[in-house]
């Protein structure tokens, strides 16, 4: 048999084309609160390290805070790096950059897994946002957002926070919190070290 060479510029769900019905479907900023979504509850057991940013470095500090734990039970430091993502976006995007919002922390870390919850109170989500994070779970090949999307590029953003939280993190799953924000979850599994 002999092969037909389809092109998929054109296929109706092709995430990369911007004029496909996948990205039309989602034309305008979405509004969380628009949505009659059951905003996600944390499981209790959580530790609670929610705060109200000083200035964008408490954000680099507060990421980094989890080192020594992750280390001690068996993760890769890089895991700060995700956590420090999640928080940048919840300020700049979420929040949009106002420090008297609050940015929800909270985390589990114990032999068996890493869990970080991560919100804010902004709820606004860029039209290109959905189609960007189904792009990672189709398994794509990585590409920044702002190359995927026709968002201008602050100098200070390189586009690449959910890209490094789906490279360093087995989960990472969106939800709307009871502030009508973004909640985010990262979790990374322990696998045993062979000896």
């Amino acid at each position: 048999m002999v092969m037909t060479n389809v092109s998929l510029d054109n296929e109706l769900l092709n995430f990369d084309n911007r004029s496909s019905v996948i990205r039309r479907v989602f034309g305008n900023s979405i509004l969380l609160g628009d949505y009659p979504v059951i905003p996600m509850e944390i499981p209790e057991g959580f530790d609670d390290f929610s705060f109200k940013p000083d200035n964008k470095s408490h954000l680099y500090k507060m990421a980094s805070s989890f080192r020594n734990e992750l280390i001690e039970n068996g993760f890769e430091h890089k895991l700060c790096a995700g956590v420090h993502e999640a928080l940048k976006n919840a300020y700049q995007h979420g929040n949009n950059r106002d420090g008297s919002r609050m940015i929800i922390l909270k985390k589990r870390i114990g032999p068996e897994g890493a869990e970080f919850f991560i919100g804010d109170e902004g709820g606004i989500m860029h039209k290109d946002f959905f189609p960007y994070v189904m792009r990672f779970r189709e398994n794509y090949e990585p590409v920044g957002f702002y190359g995927f999307s026709d968002k201008e590029k602050l100098p200070e953003n390189g586009g690449v926070g959910l890209f490094s939280m789906h490279l360093l993190f087995d989960e990472v799953n969106f939800f709307k919190n009871a502030n009508n924000g973004l909640l985010v979850y990262l979790n990374k599994s322990h696998i045993p070290k062979e000896i």
